[in-house]
């Protein structure tokens, strides 16, 4: 029907199908109004190509969606006209939209889908568009408009025309237009739009200059906010806009009076520049508002203290404030002054000073609590050193140490404290504690930590008025009741009982302290020693919840005995618990809580039983003397079962006077429950039910249905309550039947020779129990043998059993035996007797399970040599006897 007129007929493009003499095919270029055109073959194509696709293009490229867009002539004269019509007036940004929607209509499907997209952050887009000559730069940004990003900046577009670099505005051109900013364009103009930010700029005295960008409500101190050095100056940060305008701020009256001048909003295209601080001194010790701050000029001392440092304390001692200078080239070793805040003269701060006001506690005397506290550590202390402490040439030595029981008296200035009736109860009580040495060479105990605690010393201090705040200081460790104290000038160490002052409020205890006294709580020892019957005699580390059972739990052997366990305190005070009790009827007072220092020691067992059967707790004990049978059977076993036979115990003596392998023995409990028993026995309670009758299922019974021959008959007692049915015991043990049990043809013989039939296969799958039979002892219950094979014998090649296949006619199983022998058969002549040897019609008759086909030798050939043998052998004999009878005649 013709070309159409945007058709570039001079390049017609012919592809032809590849061939077997051309296989790379062919694509042949020519002139529609040429002389010579190509003949066309069958499956050639032809391409009139548009006039179109040969434009130049103009290039749209930084801050803009990518792609292709090809504007027809009259969407290019629509976006002028458009333009145009804005230039007339100040058009609104909505009518400049709606204006790009309309002719973004133009484009193609591409370009239409991506516009109003959100491109990837900052991601430079390059856009051809077909160029026509005389085609203007409004005309080719307009149809793209909504590919342009939301971050562009307009207002500093370019336009690169060979090497020309050409400044536009295409803020003006797209939304004020005027037509002598617009530009003519040329084929393979590029148009470039950059990336615009909303930023301000820092620099100066920072960790690095950096370009910021900003949000809304942006203060000066977000922008500067972790950037700042040590040296950076906030006193006075210059703020230079994008107009020129310079204004100066102080950030620490911001931050410290709250004063929003000082830290203004900040707007795209500030410069933020922050100076080195010529002077930062640093205040501290007993003031409101400790740390560094920079000084203005003119300032000093009294501003540093009353101004940034918001006066001082009145716990300040100002009249020895110490003013540290660091070391410079002049003064290399430092320089430290002290000096009154009050007085006339103050010395003038210079940059890096640091001013400290010390607090009147600093000048107070002090006492010291040392030991095991948590303060500042002194030294270690382990499990086999002694542990020492050096104070005014008092060694804290102690072999064996013993308290006195004299009174303990403390010299106090003007109190003294009798205790003549508190003594300790043992004269030999050794120190468990810090200050005694653990002189065991496989004591394995915890590394601790001697510290020391100093107290400032007021007026009237005593002892409770002191450590009672301090208790949770006090490590759990510690052995408060063996606490001593020190005192200046005196080398006695007089023992104090702080368990009881700090816990039973026992003021008998508490006196005033005096200057430098030294308050010495040593370590206790958390641990106990397990020795006796036991895999290995150790010291095992406890809390204050631990009990006997944890304790020896993992060191027993299986000789140990828990019945006597002795366990020995520190004030030698020994007791014997029964670990049993405690297991078995939950007496906590059989298994105690452990001290420290406590020995515990396992002694073997002596007389171990186990008792096993119809008891309700089976089991080994171990019992005491004294106890035999009885205790075994109704103390520890807890008595026995209902099912229990008394008439039939066992006892087995693996430790024999007569035998040295050991002996058993039966008995009736009701009359020797009073029995002595001996190490190692061993009872058996036996159950009523094994006295029960019993019958048997014989035949198939658990057995298989694998390979092709005979399972062996099985026989299983099976014992049953009287009452009990055929049907009930089939069912008891239906997990004896297998494939090859005949249940149907099952039958039950009596003792006297008796058979009775019962179908199994109908109790057990159909529930009918019609024809169910009450058992009796010495019952047998027959399960007869049904294999799935069948027999081939007789005039075949491979008589033998061959497996049963269900819908079969003999011919096939004949046919598995290897056919007729020909030499014995003739006519196919055979007979077929069932499971039970009775001959069965064969026609139409499949074969059963069981079945017996036997091929007839009936061929009168084989007939004949059968008899031709037996007469030849007759002859012979004969001919043989003639032979003899003549030689005699």
């Amino acid at each position: 029907d013709g070309a159409l007129s945007s058709a570039k007929a001079d390049s017609v493009v012919l592809t032809r199908k590849a061939t077997a003499e051309k296989p790379a095919s062919e694509s042949v270029v020519f002139d529609l109004s040429g002389g010579a055109l190509p003949v066309l073959a069958d499956g050639d194509s032809l391409r009139l190509p548009s006039r179109e696709e040969y434009l130049p293009v103009v290039y749209v490229e930084g801050a803009v969606q990518a792609g292709t867009v090809l504007i027809s002539e009259s969407a290019a004269s629509q976006a002028g006209t458009g333009g145009t019509s804005v230039a007339q007036g100040t058009a609104s940004q909505s009518e400049a939209g709606q204006g790009t929607a309309a002719s973004a209509g133009t484009t193609t499907p591409a370009v239409a889908a991506q516009a109003g997209s959100t491109s990837q952050k900052d991601a430079y887009g390059l856009v051809r568009v077909a160029y026509r000559q005389g085609q203007r730069l409004s005309q080719v940004i307009k149809p793209i408009q909504l590919q342009l990003s939301s971050k562009a900046d307009l207002a500093h577009a370019y336009l690169i025309r060979g090497s020309q670099r050409i400044g536009i505005d295409l803020e003006q051109v797209l939304y004020n237009y005027r037509a002598d900013i617009d530009v003519v364009l040329e084929a393979g103009d590029r148009v470039v739009i950059p990336y615009g930010y909303a930023s301000v700029y820092v620099k100066g005295e920072v960790k690095a200059s950096s370009v910021t960008e900003v949000f809304a409500g942006m203060r000066l101190s977000d922008a500067v906010k972790g950037n700042l050095t040590v040296l950076s100056s906030q006193r006075d940060i210059t703020v230079t806009s994008s107009d020129g305008k310079v204004m100066s701020y102080d950030l620490f009256k911001a931050e410290r009076f709250g004063d929003v001048s000082q830290n203004p909003l900040l707007r795209p295209g500030d410069v933020i520049e922050v100076k080195k601080a010529e002077r930062i001194v640093k205040i501290e010790g007993e003031v409101r508002r400790p740390g560094s701050y920079q000084l203005l000029s003119g300032e000093g001392v009294k501003e540093l203290v009353e101004y940034y440092g918001d006066g001082a304390l009145s716990s300040a001692k100002a009249d020895s404030v110490v003013l540290t200078r660091k070391a410079t080239a002049e003064k290399p070793a430092s320089e430290s002054v002290v000096f009154d805040l009050g007085g006339k003269e103050l010395p003038v701060l210079t940059d890096g000073d640091s001013l400290r006001l010390p607090s009147r506690e600093e000048y107070l005397p002090v006492v010291y609590i040392e030991g095991a506290v948590a303060g500042d550590q002194l030294a270690l202390s382990g499990a086999n050193t002694a542990q020492t402490l050096s104070s005014n040439n008092q060694t804290l030595s102690s072999n064996n140490q013993t308290l006195s029981n004299k009174s303990p008296t403390i010299s106090t200035t003007d109190q003294t404290v009798s205790g003549t009736d508190q003594t300790t109860t043992n004269k030999d009580q050794s120190l468990s504690s810090a200050n005694q040495t653990l002189s065991s060479s496989n004591q394995n105990a915890v590394q601790t930590t001697y510290a020391i605690i100093r107290a400032p010393f007021r007026k009237g201090l005593s002892i409770s008025s002191l450590l009672r705040p301090m208790k949770d200081k006090i490590l759990s460790s510690a052995d408060l009741a063996h606490a001593f104290i020190i005192r200046k000038g005196n080398q006695d160490q007089n023992y104090i009982d702080l368990e009881r002052l700090l816990y039973a409020n026992d003021l008998r205890y508490d006196f005033e302290l005096q200057p430098e006294d030294r308050i010495v709580i040593p370590f206790g020892s958390m641990s106990v020693f397990v020795t006796g019957e036991v895999t290995k005699s150790s010291w095992v580390t406890i809390t204050g919840l631990t009990r006997l059972r944890d304790v020896i739990q993992p060191f027993l052997t299986r000789y140990s005995s828990i019945r006597d366990v002795t366990v020995k305190n520190q004030d030698g005070i020994e007791k014997t618990y029964d670990l049993f009790k405690a297991d078995r009827y939950g007496d906590l007072s059989q298994d105690p809580l452990l001290r420290p220092g406590d020995e515990i020691r396992i002694l073997p067992f002596k007389n171990l039983i186990t008792i096993q059967g119809e008891v309700k707790r089976p089991g080994t004990y171990q019992l005491l003397p004294g106890e035999g049978l009885k205790e075994l059977v109704e103390r520890y076993a807890d008595g026995f079962t209902e099912k229990a036979n008394l008439s039939r115990l066992t006892i087995v003596h693996y430790l024999s006077e007569t035998s040295p392998v050991g002996e058993k023995a039966q008995f009736d409990y009701t009359k020797n429950s009073n029995m002595s028993l001996r190490l190692y026995d061993e009872i058996t309670v036996p159950s009523m039910q094994e006295l029960l009758p019993v019958v048997w299922f014989e035949g198939a019974v658990g057995v298989g249905s694998t390979g092709s021959t005979p399972e062996t008959s099985q026989r299983t007692p099976y014992t049953f309550f009287p009452g009990e049915t055929v049907s009930q015991a089939a069912l008891a043990n239906r997990k004896l039947f297998s494939a090859v049990s005949d249940l149907s043809n099952a039958y039950l013989l009596r003792s006297d020779g008796s058979k009775t039939k019962v179908n199994l296969a109908r109790f057990i799958y159909d529930y009918d129990l019609a024809g169910d039979v009450a058992l009796q002892p010495g019952d047998t219950i027959i399960v007869p043998f049904r294999q799935f094979f069948v027999s081939v014998s007789g005039a075949v090649r491979y008589p033998g059993r061959y497996p049963y296949i269900p819908d079969r006619e003999w011919s096939y199983y004949i046919g598995l035996a290897g056919g007729f022998d020909t030499e014995k058969n003739s006519g196919q002549k055979i007979t077929i007797y069932d499971a039970k040897s009775q001959k069965v019609d064969q026609a139409n008759r499949m074969i059963q399970p069981e079945d017996n086909i036997v091929a007839a030798s009936n061929s009168f050939t084989y007939q004949l040599m059968r008899i031709s043998t037996i007469l030849s052998t007759v002859l012979s004999l004969v001919a043989i006897i003639v032979n003899l009878t003549g030689l005699k005649l």
